[in-house]
C-alpha cells in the first residue's frame, strides 16, 4: 500500500520527465518495483545500475539510517559510514561528469513523486516498531489477532514498517496493561468485543 499525499497530481513535466533513476538501499516507502514503476508513470526511465547514463540515485532511508545528509542548491546527498557500489559509482561519473547524477534521499524522492515518506508517517502516526518497544507485552501476532478482529486497522503499511493511529494505540497500551496484571490475552479481547459490540448496539438504538 502506498502513501499518497493530498496533493498527489501527476504533473504534465514532473521532476522524473527524461530522467533515469537508479535506487540504492532498502527504502521505507516501498519497493525498488513499485518505485520505478512510479517514475516510469511520471515519464522518467528505471534502471538497477549506475551507468554513465544514470542521472538520478535514490539512497533508500532504510540504508542511511548510520549515515547523514546534506543538501546543496542542486541535489540532496548522501554521506554515510558504509556507502553501497551503487552509490560509490554515481560518485565516479559525477567526478567525470560534474553533477551529471542528483543523489537524493528518499524523503525528497517521496515529495517530488507524490508520496508521503516514512518520516512524515512517523510525526503523524505511531509505527509498529515504536509500539512494540513501548508496549512489549503485545506481541506482534497478538497484534495480528487485534487486527483479524477489528478492535484495530493501520492507518497503512509500507516497505519497512506499518502505521497505526492514535486510537489504535490507545487500545494496545490498555491490553498491554492489562497483560501487566497476568489478565489473559483472550479475556482481555473478548471484554473489548463486548464492549465494541455494546457500543454498536447502542449506536443503532439511537438511529
Amino acid at each position: 500500500m502506498l502513501a499518497y499525499s493530498s496533493n498527489n497530481h501527476q504533473p504534465v513535466d514532473s521532476a522524473f520527465s527524461g530522467q533515469t533513476v537508479v535506487f540504492t538501499g532498502k527504502l521505507s516507502s516501498l519497493g525498488h518495483r513499485e518505485a520505478g514503476a512510479l517514475v516510469e508513470r511520471l515519464g522518467g526511465f528505471f534502471a538497477r545500475e549506475v551507468t554513465m547514463r544514470t542521472t538520478m540515485l535514490v539512497v533508500g532511508a532504510e540504508s542511511s539510517k548510520s549515515g547523514t545528509t546534506h543538501s546543496n542548491k542542486n541535489t540532496k546527498a548522501y554521506s554515510g559510514t558504509e556507502k553501497s557500489s551503487k552509490l560509490r559509482k554515481a560518485e565516479q561519473v559525477n567526478i567525470k561528469s560534474p553533477s551529471q547524477v542528483q543523489i537524493l534521499s528518499e524523503a525528497e524522492f517521496c515529495r517530488l513523486g507524490g508520496l508521503i515518506s516514512s518520516e512524515s508517517l512517523r510525526q503523524r502516526y505511531h509505527s509498529l516498531r515504536s509500539i512494540r518497544e513501548l508496549y512489549p507485552l503485545v506481541s506482534e501476532s497478538r497484534i495480528r489477532y487485534l487486527e483479524t478482529w477489528g478492535l484495530i486497522r493501520p492507518v497503512v503499511r509500507t516497505n519497512a514498517d506499518t502505521y497505526y493511529g492514535f486510537g489504535d494505540v490507545s487500545l494496545i497500551k490498555q491490553i498491554n496493561d492489562e497483560l501487566r496484571e497476568e489478565t489473559s490475552f483472550r479475556s482481555t479481547v473478548r471484554r473489548q468485543l463486548a464492549a465494541r459490540e455494546g457500543q454498536l448496539l447502542l449506536n443503532f438504538a439511537l438511529v
